[in-house]
């Protein structure tokens, strides 16, 4: 069994010890309530200005700019705003994703979560 690595490190014949299975349901609370948070935060702050993904797993959602904004011009304004994200396009070789914005939601608890999400709305007004 290898559960949810990034770095291919955790492998288990049948289930994982209890302290990692505790510690990777644990994990895997914190990150839905945070990804949760995080668009919930998103539909309130941003509305009709963005459509989303919506996490299932993983780290990242994925906010999409309409009318094919590119995600480079409001990555500047968010940085003034001390808030970042990586744009779309870092990750296609066509512009299918140029409108979108990766987002981590992992990495924070919810407050600032939702602070970065302001923060986010207001760089891209």
């Amino acid at each position: 069994m290898v559960e949810d690595d990034p770095y291919g490190l955790l492998a288990f014949d049948g289930c994982p010890p209890l302290p990692v299975a505790a510690h990777l349901d644990g994990l895997r609370g914190a990150h839905r309530s945070r990804a949760a948070a995080f668009t919930a935060a998103v539909d309130a702050e941003l509305d009709t200005a963005v459509t989303r993904s919506t996490p299932t797993g993983g780290m990242f959602c994925w906010p999409e700019f309409p009318g094919g904004t590119d995600t480079d011009a409001p990555l500047a304004r968010a940085l003034d705003h001390g808030v970042a994200f990586v744009a779309g396009g870092a990750f296609a070789v066509d512009v299918s994703r140029a409108s979108a914005a990766r987002c981590c939601f992992v990495s924070y608890p919810e407050p600032v979560l939702r602070d970065a999400v302001r923060r986010l709305a207001a760089a891209a007004t």
